[in-house]
């Protein structure tokens, strides 16, 4: 028997919430490597960064039997304001009655895949857009650039965490290395970042395993050990633009600094219309991205 009014689209609900779901996890995922994902419960998010205190304060006590009253010059504040994302699908009758079964579930599915491939879109976009001037951080500046001030307080000192003119190469990941090794806070205090991930493209990504997963140094005869060997773990992302460009990273830091807010889960529900010749399905979420720091990385290109 013909399903009557509303009666198909209701029977309809469970296999488009199903499909959908196979759809949006069925994409690989890296925003999760990279991002802390937290879940958000208000229109946005701030974080406020706070600048350093010098180790020798803490002897303040032993040499004076004072307790120091330690203090704070306030960072950059950041703020996270969440996007909506809506979208539907309009399932013609139709196809119910002739039977396309597949054909709407395909299109729940594709929906669901569409959604994770916006999400990994955006995600892989901060890196896409690491050094460009239209996104910046709560300093004002990019993601990856020469002049980062230290704090609001302290702006005429700045540090450097872009490369440019620098290939993907062993003696140009040592180079980074260093460089991010000698990091500070606002105070001057070496902050301990120790890079261990090297993000690649993939016109890299053989360059990038040879340089940390080789014993020996490549193309010498030597047979002088390879210092990056077992220093980093090299990843591969195709939705890096850039056929020359490479980060390396503190991933510890990175999670501590690379901030997703999802304050509403994509999700799909059917409208409640006349569904007499049509059903409409919507799906929406909502999120924010960013970080609140940059002392986890630097951008390097050929």
């Amino acid at each position: 028997m013909p399903a009557t009014k509303g009666q198909w689209a209701y029977a309809l609900d469970p296999s488009i919430g199903q499909f959908f779901s196979v759809g949006y996890n069925g994409l690989p995922r890296m925003r999760e490597t990279f991002f802390n994902v937290i879940p958000s419960e208000v229109d946005s998010e701030y974080t406020v960064g706070f600048g350093g205190i010098a180790p020798e304060v803490w002897d303040t006590y032993q040499k004076s039997g004072t307790v120091p009253s330690m203090s704070f010059d306030q960072g950059y504040k950041t703020t996270f304001t969440h996007k909506l994302f809506p979208g539907q699908i309009r399932i013609d009758r139709t196809l119910w009655e002739d039977n396309r079964h597949s054909q709407i579930l395909n299109m729940a599915q594709e929906l669901g895949r569409s959604v994770a491939n916006k999400i990994e879109a955006d995600a892989a976009s901060l890196f896409n857009s690491y050094a460009t001037a239209t996104v910046l951080g709560g300093d004002g500046k990019p993601l990856c650039d020469n002049s980062h001030p230290n704090s609001p307080a302290k702006s005429a000192a700045t540090q450097d965490n872009l490369f440019t003119g620098t290939a993907l190469t062993a003696d140009n990941v040592e180079t980074v290395r260093q460089a991010m090794m000698s990091f500070t806070d606002d105070a001057g205090n070496n902050i301990g970042c120790v890079p261990d991930l090297l993000l690649v493209p993939l016109a890299l990504d053989n360059t990038a395993k040879t340089i940390v997963g080789s014993t020996g140094i490549t193309g010498s005869a030597d047979n002088d050990i390879n210092p990056q060997y077992g220093r980093f773990r090299s990843v591969v992302w195709p939705r890096l633009t850039s056929a020359t460009t490479w980060f390396l990273i503190d991933s510890a830091m990175m999670k501590q600094s690379l901030l997703w807010y999802s304050r509403v889960e994509p999700s799909i529900t059917r409208k409640n219309e006349d569904d007499t010749i049509f059903a409409t399905w919507i799906t929406r979420f909502r999120y924010s991205y960013g970080w609140r720091d940059w002392r986890w990385i630097a951008g390097c290109a050929a």
